[in-house]
């Protein structure tokens, strides 16, 4: 907990809003949720660049497939 959290947990207690340590329970809750939907944030990046990759992989099999459909179409 940085300095800054311990002032903001003195100043809510003096505010009459909390006690010191429910204030500073709060702070430690608050980080660990911000650690949560950071981690929640990485993993759908990585979600999202996994389903481009997929997307890009799609795209290059069904060039061939583009192809000859175009030259059935030529045919016709």
């Amino acid at each position: 907990m940085t300095q800054t959290h311990i002032e903001t947990a003195h100043r809510l207690a003096e505010a009459g809003q909390k006690n010191t340590a429910e204030a500073i329970a709060l702070l430690r809750a608050l980080e660990a949720e911000s650690g949560a939907i950071d981690a929640a944030m990485d993993a759908l990046e990585g979600i999202k660049a996994g389903a481009e990759e997929a997307l890009v992989s799609l795209a290059a099999r069904l060039q061939p497939v583009e192809g000859a459909l175009m030259a059935l179409e030529g045919a016709a």
